[in-house]
Order: C-alpha cells, then sequence, then structure tokens
C-alpha cells in the first residue's frame, strides 16, 4: 500500500460523542497508520484493539480511538 500524496482535513460531527472533530490525515514515509490525538500516538493494530463490541476500538492507558473499522476500510479501498 502506499501513502496519500498530501495532507488531508475532513471535518464533522462524531459519532459517537456528537461533538465537532477535526481529522488530519498527513503523508508518512514509515509503514501503517497511527492515530493521535492529546499529543498521543494509537498505531492500528491487532495488540492496540481494546474492545469489539459494536464497534472497534483502538486505545490504551491514555487515549481510545472508536470506529476506526470505517477509516480502515476506506484506506484499504483506495490503496
Amino acid at each position: 500500500m502506499n501513502t496519500i500524496v498530501k495532507e488531508a482535513t475532513i471535518k464533522g460531527t462524531s459519532l459517537m460523542s456528537g461533538k465537532d472533530s477535526v481529522v488530519n490525515i498527513f503523508p508518512s514515509h514509515e509503514k501503517g497508520i497511527r492515530f493521535f490525538a492529546n499529543s498521543e500516538k494509537i498505531e492500528a493494530n491487532a495488540f492496540n484493539v481494546i474492545s469489539t463490541q459494536n464497534c472497534i476500538v483502538l486505545g490504551n492507558e491514555k487515549i481510545q480511538v472508536k470506529l476506526v473499522e470505517h477509516f480502515m476500510a476506506a484506506c484499504a479501498l483506495a490503496g
């Protein structure tokens, strides 16, 4: 898989919290997908899955990122 060519920003309302959200997507020289929240990083891999009840939740003791399966599927389809 390749990375994106240039930075992209998506704004909208969070499905789970109803709060305004901004997602910035950046090109990278590293393989894999990483999510950042409050200056914390969580890698999208099976070791960081903390829940699969109703949605996929990635996280650690500091952050949680919910509903990642939708974004991950879009990335996979886009190549």
